[in-house]
């Protein structure tokens, strides 16, 4: 005997499997579309300059390591990549604690003053950056920030924690007033209150708040371009920039120096980037 149910089910189920197995499909080309540039920059990089000029696309004939070492030391990578994380972590720093320290008090206080800052904070994320830069430029070299490090830095930080500021306040207004009472019934400040109980909590967007800040002032082009002018102050995608001029000809080095750039960055992702959809979710979408 034959099963109704069974029969009546046989075709949808098909063809869910032919939907999936086409979506998949779908999925694989688009990853391999977007796969391709990453592809030629890494056969590039190990191609011999004949062949990087002849046929940049195919797969390499022979492996040219010795790209990497060359790349290495005409950059000089070793300073340009200290520069970069000086700025980048000194950067990445101050934009957590200025904006964790910030977006608590507007997130737990009540008053319409707390709002109204909130709002300016907020406003600051819808005005383009590049609509004031040239009065942010007159603002450095007037301050006599130009050619300095941490000057570029200041500026990171006064771009930044609008955004950041933004993430933090809708993840606090989320955790539990509850602990945050408890605490200040135990005796504790403020400041204690938030640096002992309310941060630890704060993982999830400080990570997410560490990756997208991380990401922005590593590979950061202009404003280094406009305020670096020392070539013993400059940072990584400055110094490619210099580099390629160059190296212009020279393509198998050229890519190499952008494979030793993008290595840092990759690591940082790789070892963090299970919280930044998490973090994100919390976040901006409770804020």
């Amino acid at each position: 005997m034959f099963d109704k149910n069974t029969v009546k089910h046989k075709k949808p189920l098909n063809a869910n499997r032919v939907y999936l197995v086409l979506v998949e499909l779908v999925m694989i080309m688009i990853v391999l579309l977007f796969m391709y540039p990453f592809y030629i920059v890494v056969s590039v990089s190990v191609k011999s300059a004949r062949q990087a000029l002849m046929d940049p696309s195919g797969f390499p004939i022979s492996f040219h390591l010795e790209n990497f070492a060359e790349a290495f030391n005409t950059m000089k990578f070793p300073t340009v990549f200290m520069n970069s994380l000086f700025i980048t972590g000194l950067g990445v720093l101050g934009i957590v604690l200025i904006s964790a320290f910030a977006a608590y008090p507007l997130a737990k206080a009540r008053g319409r003053a707390y709002g109204i800052i909130y709002l300016l904070f907020v406003c600051g994320i819808m005005i383009p950056f590049h609509m004031t830069l040239v009065p942010l430029m007159k603002l450095i070299a007037d301050l006599g920030f130009m050619n300095s490090r941490l000057g570029l830095i200041l500026v990171y930080w006064g771009r930044d924690i609008s955004f950041s500021i933004f993430l933090y306040v809708g993840f606090i207004r989320g955790t539990p007033s509850e602990i945050i009472d408890a605490a200040k019934l135990d005796g504790a400040g403020e400041f204690r209150t938030f640096w002992n109980i309310v941060f630890p909590l704060l993982k999830p967007i400080t990570t997410t708040v560490v990756i997208l800040n991380s990401l922005d002032l590593w590979n950061d082009f202009l404003l280094p371009l406009l305020t670096i002018s020392d070539a013993n102050k400059q940072t990584l995608p400055l110094s490619q920039y210099h580099f390629h001029g160059s190296f212009g000809t020279q393509w198998q080095l050229a890519f190499s120096a952008y494979i030793l750039a993008m290595l840092p960055v990759i690591i940082l992702y790789l070892f963090l980037q299970k919280n930044i959809v998490k973090g994100i979710a919390s976040g901006a979408l409770k804020g």
